[in-house]
C-alpha cells in the first residue's frame, strides 16, 4: 500500500471500557474474588456468562459501558466485576439496579472513515451455511466487551482483528528472518483466506495474528502454524484467474477478544457488482519507488467498478498471456478515483472488505493483481461470492 494512506493508529476514535481501576491496579483479582465498580459498588469476579445481569446485557446489546470493570484472565477467558452480591456470582437484575443514567446502549465503535457500515445478513436458518456462520460471528463479536489495552496501544487492533500476516521464513533463519510477503482473512478457527499466488514459490512458515505491527511482539500477538494450503482446483500459476486458497491453522483459535477475531464472507454476487466503498488493508509497499513495505497495517478506502467497465478496461490492454480470456466473473475490480491509493506489491492476499453494523468486517475480494500501482486501471481481486460454495465445503463441510 502507497506511503499516502492511513497507519491504523491509537489516534482514532473508539468508545472504550476501561481495563482496570486504581482500586486494583496493584494486582490482578481473581475469578471468586470480591471487587469494586468504579462507582463503588461491590461485586464478584465472574466470566461474563456466569454473570447474568452482564450476559443479558451484552445479548441485549445494552451495556453499562462506565461501569463494567475487568478484574484479569482465566487463560483466555476475561474476568469481570459482577456487580451485586458478593455471596453468589450468578447476579440478576433482582438484586442488583444499574445507577440511575447508567443504562446506555452498547454503542459500536465510532465510524474510523467515510465508508458507511453495510447492513447484516441476520440469516439463522435455511440460506447459505457462510451467512449462518456470519450471523454467529455477529452475535459473538457484540457480546465481547470493547477493552483498552494497559498504555493505549492497539486499540485500533480492533478495527481489523481477522487481518493475518504470513510470514516466509529467510535463509538467516529465527523469529527477526520473517519476512511478510503476503496477508490473509482469518475466517474460522482454523482458517485463514488468501490468494493462491502467494504460496507458488513456497508455504509461509507462520501466521501472525492480533498485531498491526509485524516487528513488534505485543500480549496479543500470536504466531499460528500452518498444517496445509488448498489451492482452488482450478488455480493454474502460470495464469490470473482463480486466485484464491485456503490455509489451514495447525492449531484451533478461540474467539474471546476483539483482538482476534473473523471476518464474514460475502455470498452476494450481484452485490459485489456495484460501485461502492471498500475498505483494503495490509503490509504491502508505501512507495513505488523503492517499494519499501510497511511495517504497519495500513488501509485505504477504495470504489469498486462493474464488471462489465473492468473487463473492457483489460481488454484494452495489449493480450496478457496470463489472461488469455480477459477477466472473467471469479475475478472484480476496485480503484481510487483520484488514482492516488491503491493495493500494491506485498499486499496480495489480503482483503477488500466493507464493515457491517455489529462492527464485523465481510470480505468482498482477495488481492490478486494490478498493472501498476494507483494508475487509472483498476486492480483486480478475486470475488469472494464467487468461491463461497468451495469455501464452505472446506471450512465447514457439517451442518452449520
Amino acid at each position: 500500500m502507497l506511503n499516502f494512506l492511513r497507519i491504523v493508529a491509537p489516534a482514532l476514535g473508539v468508545w472504550l471500557i476501561l481495563f482496570c481501576s486504581s482500586d486494583y491496579a496493584n494486582g490482578t483479582l481473581y475469578e471468586g474474588s470480591n471487587c469494586r465498580m468504579k462507582n463503588g459498588t461491590r461485586g464478584v469476579c465472574s466470566k461474563i456468562p456466569a454473570c447474568k445481569i452482564i450476559d443479558d446485557a451484552l445479548r441485549r446489546r445494552t451495556l453499562p459501558l462506565r461501569n463494567l470493570e475487568r478484574c484479569g484472565f482465566v487463560g483466555n477467558d476475561a474476568i469481570i466485576c459482577c456487580p451485586g452480591n458478593q455471596n453468589g456470582i450468578n447476579t440478576t437484575e433482582d438484586t442488583f439496579v444499574f445507577p440511575e443514567g447508567s443504562n446506555e446502549l452498547f454503542i459500536s465503535p465510532v465510524p474510523r472513515d467515510s465508508v458507511p457500515a453495510r447492513p447484516s445478513p441476520r440469516t439463522r436458518v435455511g440460506g447459505r451455511k457462510a451467512d449462518r456462520v456470519c450471523a454467529q460471528y455477529e452475535d459473538d463479536f457484540t457480546r465481547i466487551p470493547e477493552f483498552e489495552i494497559l498504555g493505549g496501544t492497539g486499540v485500533d487492533l480492533q478495527e481489523f482483528p481477522h487481518m493475518a500476516a504470513l510470514g516466509y521464513l529467510g535463509e538467516a533463519g529465527g523469529e527477526s528472518a520473517y519476512e511478510f510477503r503476503c496477508g490473509g482473512s482469518l475466517i474460522s478457527e482454523r482458517y485463514v483466506l488468501s490468494a493462491a499466488h502467494c504460496f507458488t514459490r513456497g508455504w509461509p512458515s507462520i501466521v501472525r495474528l492480533g498485531t498491526i505491527s509485524v516487528v513488534e511482539t505485543s500480549y496479543d500477538m500470536r504466531d499460528v502454524g500452518v498444517e496445509d494450503i488448498i489451492f482452488y482446483p482450478q488455480y493454474n500459476s502460470s495464469q490470473k484467474y482463480h486466485d484464491i486458497a485456503l490455509i489451514r491453522l495447525n492449531a484451533t483459535l478461540r474467539f474471546d477478544s476483539r483482538i482476534i477475531f473473523p471476518a464474514c464472507l460475502s455470498t452476494d454476487t450481484l452485490g459485489t457488482d456495484d460501485e461502492i466503498l471498500v475498505t483494503a488493508t495490509g503490509w504491502g509497499s508505501i512507495s513505488t519507488k523503492t517499494w519499501k513495505k510497511s511495517n504497519s497495517l495500513l488501509k485505504v478506502n477504495l470504489t469498486t467498478v462493474t464488471f462489465d467497465r473492468c473487463r473492457k478496461e483489460y481488454e484494452d490492454i495489449p493480450k496478457l498471456r496470463s489472461l488469455p480470456n480477459g477477466l472473467n466473473t471469479g475475478q472484480m475490480c476496485a480503484f481510487d478515483k483520484t488514482q492516488t491509493k491503491d493495493t500494491c506489491e506485498g499486499d496480495s492476499g489480503g482483503p477488500i472488505q466493507v464493515k457491517l453494523e455489529s462492527g464485523v468486517s465481510r470480505v468482498l475480494g482477495v488481492t490478486s493483481f494490478g498493472v501498476l500501482c494507483a494508475s487509472p486501471i483498476p486492480s483486480v481481486y478475486a470475488r469472494v461470492a464467487f468461491y463461497v460454495g468451495w469455501i464452505e465445503s472446506i471450512v465447514w463441510p457439517g451442518a452449520v
